[in-house]
């Protein structure tokens, strides 16, 4: 119960997010719309990773605060 409270406390600070997830769940297959979500939702996130890194390759150690 404590876990379920958590999440929905998480969900209210994005409510977009949370009204996506609700209108997916009155579909005939939440599941796998609701799995392609998170895929989706895990491959945007890996790209901006990538990106971020990619533009962050050939800097200056100093610039960015590593010894």
């Amino acid at each position: 119960m404590v876990d379920i409270l958590g999440l929905a406390c998480l969900a209210a600070l994005f409510p977009l997010m949370l009204a996506a997830v609700v209108v997916m769940l009155t579909r005939p297959r939440p599941k796998r719309l609701l799995l392609s979500f998170l895929i989706g939702g895990w491959a945007m996130s890996v790209t901006a990773g990538l990106l971020v890194l990619h533009a962050f390759e050939g800097s200056n150690p100093k610039v960015l605060g590593s010894s």
